[in-house]
């Protein structure tokens, strides 16, 4: 079953597609619960024990949803976010919670656990102690039993990156002012983006950077972190690598990126990623004209893909 988030006329919905076949239809689920002023449906998320989770934007307070297939179907928010919260940017579950990132320009990025019977705790608030240039958790990770966060500035902005990982009662920061990779990873104008682990070879985390053009990074314990492409792949006008996936039975790091004159998949044999090197996504055969994807890769739109699923993806000439 694949399930995306959107908007819609500018509300927040959640579509489905439950057959293999291309020739059947999109379906939409309830919207009922959704708050009128839901713009879009930012992130979704489905626990171990099966809960589907929705996180919305919303200018007016954000929130995250639980879906209740009744009857009748609808949506229940889980908890009340503060009003000035204004996107629910990430989800991942860590020692049997719900972990909810979002988005504050006012107070600065938090991070909420969720406890049950509408109980939401804050365990990171003020943007990690500072508010004003870590405004917003992009993704969140689970490696070696720490939970990691991908924080930053929004889009727009020139608030580089940080990363932080948390062992259930402390933060530490990892990358960072103060750090002996600064913000951005050195880079001034890198913004956080998509953050995924992969158990038998580390983390890696992909960037915005109009500047440079975006880049991915890897860390085989989390502390120690090496570029893996050329900046843009060597194209400034890939400003942005969009999500990061890996397939094919695990063999695969894939990532698709944003360019104005047509998006991009490059891919890398995890392999090649043990001794990495910034060029370690090959130059040539950067796309395959049908290049068939296993999971979601366009994780940003809120794309919850169950495995197995396949996806062509081809770049217009």
């Amino acid at each position: 079953m694949l399930r995306v988030g959107v908007s819609n006329n500018g509300k927040a919905e959640v579509w489905t597609y439950d057959n293999y076949n291309y020739e059947d239809e999109w379906t939409p689920m309830s919207s009922t619960g959704f708050d009128a002023n839901d713009t879009i449906v930012r992130t979704l998320f489905v626990d171990p024990s099966g809960n589907f989770y929705a996180g919305t934007s919303n200018n007016s307070g954000a929130e995250v949803y639980q879906f209740d297939i009744g009857p009748p179907p609808r949506w229940t928010a889980i908890g009340n976010l503060p009003n000035n919260i204004t996107s629910v940017r990430s989800m991942v579950w860590y020692n049997n919670k719900l972990y909810i990132g979002v988005r504050n320009d006012t107070d600065g990025a938090n991070i909420y656990r969720y406890d049950g019977g509408g109980t939401l705790t804050a365990i990171a608030s003020a943007g990690f102690g500072d508010p004003t240039q870590n405004t917003v958790v992009w993704d969140m990770a689970v490696f070696q039993n720490k939970l990691y966060a991908y924080v930053s500035g929004a889009l727009g902005s020139t608030d580089s990156l940080e990363i932080y990982r948390y062992d259930g009662s402390s933060w530490e920061k990892v990358v960072g002012e103060g750090k002996s990779l600064g913000r951005g990873f050195g880079y001034s104008s890198n913004l956080a983006n998509s953050m995924i682990n992969h158990q038998d070879s580390g983390l890696y985390v992909s960037t915005i950077d109009v500047d440079q053009g975006g880049q991915v990074w890897h860390s085989p314990n989390g502390t120690d972190w090496t570029q893996i492409n050329l900046n843009g792949f060597g194209q400034s006008s890939n400003y942005a690598v969009s999500a990061l996936e890996v397939v094919s039975l695990n063999s695969y790091l894939v990532a698709g990126t944003y360019n104005d004159d047509g998006a991009e998949a490059w891919w890398v044999d995890l392999e090649e990623v043990e001794n990495p090197v910034p060029d370690s996504f090959p130059t040539t055969g950067k796309y395959r004209n049908y290049f068939v994807l296993i999971l979601g890769l366009m994780a940003i739109f809120g794309l919850y893909i169950l495995p197995n699923y396949k996806i062509r993806v081809k770049k217009d000439k």
